[in-house]
């Protein structure tokens, strides 16, 4: 059994075999109130092991966090995710010093773009540094 902070996880009843098991584990962690705080454990065990889901929900929940250093590189490794180009987009849009990423329109537009949201420059960003994140 996979053992969290005295809860153990199981998969259909069995001891998790492989990460896509751990992911299972991780995103039922994050859709449970009860169990939020296990998400990262579970989900850092795929991801680790090249998880692709894994590191692209990793990088969300690090974003909502605002644990903008955590979430950049995962985000980044992110390719195809809208959610995690949209993300980008609102980090370059407004500057994130925390992330090492200096305001760029430029960045911002072509994120955007890639996350099919290429309108949101016109509006104010959406949650990132200084603005509560959302769930």
């Amino acid at each position: 059994m996979a053992h969290w902070q005295g809860t153990d996880f199981t998969v259909d009843g069995r001891e998790p075999a492989g990460t896509e098991d751990h992911y299972q584990i991780g995103l039922h962690c994050w859709n449970s109130a009860q169990h939020r705080a296990a998400a990262p454990y579970f989900l850092e065990t795929a991801a680790s092991a090249g998880h692709d889901a894994a590191v692209e929900l990793l990088g969300h929940i690090a974003y909502l966090q605002g644990h903008y250093a955590i979430a950049v590189p995962l985000l980044r490794q992110s390719t195809g995710s809208p959610r995690a180009a949209y993300y980008l987009g609102v980090l370059y849009h407004q500057g994130c010093p925390e992330a090492g990423m200096a305001r760029s329109l430029d960045e911002a537009a072509r994120h955007y773009r890639a996350a099919g949201r290429p309108d949101a420059l016109r509006g104010p960003a959406g949650p990132g540094p200084g603005r509560p994140g959302r769930r």
